[in-house]
């Protein structure tokens, strides 16, 4: 079973992604900061994080950052999830995907399944 760190500061979509995620198969594991989200990698192995870009204490850009620079973490994809418009632009290549709210969560599902099974999805 595949193990998905959710990250986002705000509660209910985390629960709403807990939800979907869960009745779709995948483990979850929560985290409503980045520093919460570096705690929770370090006790579990995590097969995909998805983060909110726009967090208090360590953001999700400054969280992928930290991401690539541990080995155990170094090649973990991150969808982030933002509604910032700079981001609609980025050619930042540290994360594996954006979605930019608001976003269907059919096309939430279909972008983990990408990412998780590269290969059954091409």
């Amino acid at each position: 079973m595949k193990t998905i760190l959710i990250v986002d500061d705000d509660v209910a979509i985390l629960e709403l992604l807990k939800d979907i995620l869960s009745e779709e198969g995948y483990q979850t594991v929560c985290a409503g900061d980045g520093l919460k989200a570096l705690h929770v990698v370090d006790e579990a192995d995590v097969d995909l994080v998805i983060s909110d870009i726009n967090m208090p204490n360590l953001n999700g850009a400054e969280l992928v950052t930290v991401l690539r620079q541990r080995p155990k973490t170094k090649k973990t994809p991150v969808l982030a999830l933002t509604s910032l418009p700079e981001m609609r632009r980025s050619t930042d290549k540290s994360f594996a995907a954006i979605l930019h709210k608001p976003f269907k969560l059919e096309e939430l599902v279909e972008t983990v399944k990408m990412l998780l099974y590269p290969r059954m999805t091409s």
